[in-house]
């Protein structure tokens, strides 16, 4: 399993931006079914496509990974929570 945090965002931010998977994959030039697996944390996207999203979707790298931010929810509502919480 990859990062179910980082699928989630990578969902909200195509939807809140009416992209496909397909124009988004077409974006990164990959195939439409390579991207549905980041988005179903089946497989984790390099270095080199978390830079292309975070330029699309014009935010920090830092946004997509950094799994405080993801979807704004407070860390009392995660299931998983970090161990270090």
């Amino acid at each position: 399993m990859g990062f179910p945090l980082l699928s989630a965002k990578l969902i909200e931010l195509r939807t809140q931006h009416n992209y496909s998977q397909q124009e988004i994959a077409d974006f990164l030039g990959l195939t439409r079914e390579a991207y549905s697996h980041y988005e179903r944390s089946a497989r984790e996207p390099s270095l080199e496509v978390l830079v292309k999203l975070s330029c699309l979707y014009q935010i920090d790298i830092s946004e997509l990974i950094n799994e405080n931010t993801i979807l704004n929810l407070p860390l009392e509502n995660m299931d998983n929570k970090p161990a270090f919480v």
